[in-house]
């Protein structure tokens, strides 16, 4: 069993599931806001011998007339850093253990499959596949009638599922011969709102308000924070563990420093010493990092048209007043360093 030191080189966010609204479960004073278990606020009530509405709206108004004495009762399960101080959606949570944030040792797992999914792919284990679906390609390029199109496109999305199948079966068996922990120490986190902008900036100019509706706001894990897991591994197959997740996500690092809207003063490139490696994990980390030259495909936005689907979201820490291009503000969700020390 191995123990990696693991450090946030940008803002991270694996979901929990739970969300919190403000002025019901969330509350904002002075650049922080504070999250609650509603039972807790319930208890408020009733110990103050105060009215508890049954219609929501009323529960609400309740709720912030009284909002200075519920954050003095110190009753809350986290305070949070926030630049944001008009919250107008809900604030996604930040997976924890006993309010604890943490991150999770199968995000990590699943970025290091990832890894050597890209392996396979460049060792040519998979290269039946791949010309199957060059085959395919082609043919939907060439192919004038639309209906044969069609038919050809849903060729290949089963083709994709049944490779991804394929690759399931095989990584299966193996990946339970690596074990990783939860992170073993609480970790600091901020409120960050995803803003998914087009890598083109003649494309994003075209999506104007739609970048903000489609903006949420998460509780991310901080830039720079740092913990400890453990890696335990029974087989020879990850002896080259942090090669592989080199050979993969380097490269993939590298490219985010193209974008114009990338802050490269807070996300500056860094040479790595000999025992770290990088992942990209958790949320918001981008279907291009999940998928592996259409082998390991994941669905795609949905897109009416083509400049659409070349969209990434991105992290900002406080509103600006560009916000259709966004230059030099964003950061990427999802970078970490791993370092081993044990």
């Amino acid at each position: 069993m191995a123990k990696y030191k693991i450090t946030t080189l940008s803002p991270l966010h694996i979901g929990s599931g739970e969300e919190y609204e403000l002025n019901f479960n969330l509350l904002y004073k002075d650049g922080f806001i504070y999250i609650y278990d509603e039972f807790k606020l319930v208890e408020f009530f009733i110990l103050k011998n105060i009215e508890i509405p049954t219609k929501i709206e009323a529960l609400k108004e309740n709720i912030l007339r009284f909002k200075d004495e519920i954050i003095a009762s110190n009753l809350h399960k986290r305070k949070i850093f926030s630049s944001f101080t008009q919250i107008s959606k809900p604030v996604l949570e930040q997976v924890s253990t006993q309010n604890n944030p943490i991150i999770t040792g199968s995000s990590i797992k699943g970025a290091i499959k990832t890894a050597y999914i890209y392996r396979m792919v460049q060792n040519d284990e998979l290269k039946k596949e791949q010309d199957d679906l060059q085959r395919i390609d082609e043919k939907i390029d060439d192919e004038k009638d639309f209906k044969i199109k069609n038919k050809l496109i849903n060729e290949k999305k089963d083709l994709i599922k049944r490779i991804d199948g394929k690759i399931t079966n095989i990584t299966k068996t193996i990946f339970r011969n690596l074990k990783i922990s939860d992170s073993f120490t609480p970790l600091s986190t901020q409120i960050f709102k995803s803003i998914n902008i087009k890598k083109e900036k003649s494309h994003q100019s075209k999506r104007g308000e739609k970048v903000n509706q489609i903006a949420n706001f998460t509780e991310s894990i901080k830039v720079g924070e740092s913990t400890e897991i453990t890696i335990n591994i029974s087989d020879k197959y990850f002896d080259d563990l942090k090669t592989v997740c080199n050979e993969y996500y380097q490269l993939a690092f590298n490219k985010e420093f193209d974008n114009y809207f990338l802050n490269k003063l807070k996300f500056p490139k860094i040479n790595l010493k000999p025992n770290q490696f990088l992942l990209n994990i958790g949320r918001f980390s981008g279907a291009e990092l999940k998928s592996i030259e259409e082998i390991r495909s994941l669905s795609r936005t949905g897109a009416d048209v083509d400049w659409e689907t070349s969209a990434r979201t991105y992290a900002l820490e406080k509103n600006i007043q560009d916000n259709t291009y966004f230059e030099n503000s964003l950061l990427p969700f999802g970078w970490l360093l791993c370092e081993l020390v044990d």
